[in-house]
C-alpha cells in the first residue's frame, strides 16, 4: 500500500463516493468501485466524530490498514475501496473489527470463494 499508485487521490474518493456501491455493517462503512487497474487501492476515513484525540484515530487506522493487509495479501482485487469507521469501532478488538472487514468483502463480492478460502486458512 506504500506505492504511489496505490493511493487514493481526492478526486477518487469523491467519485467512489459519488458512484460507488457500499455495504454497512455494525462499526464499518464500505463503498467501494471496480478498477481498471491491476491493483487494489484503499483510502480510510476515521472521523473527528470517533474521537477527538488524533492517537486514538490513528490508532484505528493503523489496526485496519494491517487487518487489510492480511486479508487482501495474496489476492489482486480490482477495486477502490474506502473504508469508512463508525464511533461504534473505539470499543472494538482487532478480532471484531476483522470479522466485520471480512464480512463486509464477501458480501460486497471483493473476495472470491477463492480468496475467501485462502484468507480462512491465512486468518
Amino acid at each position: 500500500m506504500k506505492n504511489c499508485q496505490s493511493r487514493l487521490k481526492k478526486a477518487d474518493f469523491d467519485n467512489i463516493f459519488k458512484n460507488g456501491k457500499g455495504r454497512a455493517g455494525n462499526f464499518i462503512f464500505l463503498k467501494y468501485r471496480k478498477n481498471n487497474l491491476n491493483l487494489f487501492r484503499v483510502g480510510f476515513v476515521v472521523g473527528i466524530k470517533i474521537s477527538k484525540k488524533a492517537n486514538i484515530r490513528n490508532r484505528i487506522k493503523r489496526r485496519l490498514k494491517d487487518i487489510v493487509r492480511k486479508i487482501l495479501a495474496d489476492t489482486v482485487p480490482k477495486f477502490d475501496i474506502i473504508i469508512v469507521a463508525k464511533p461504534k469501532i473505539i470499543d472494538k478488538k482487532y478480532k471484531e473489527i476483522k470479522d466485520e472487514l471480512k464480512f463486509l468483502f464477501e458480501e460486497s463480492k471483493i473476495l472470491n470463494e477463492k480468496d475467501i478460502l485462502k484468507v480462512n486458512s491465512v486468518i
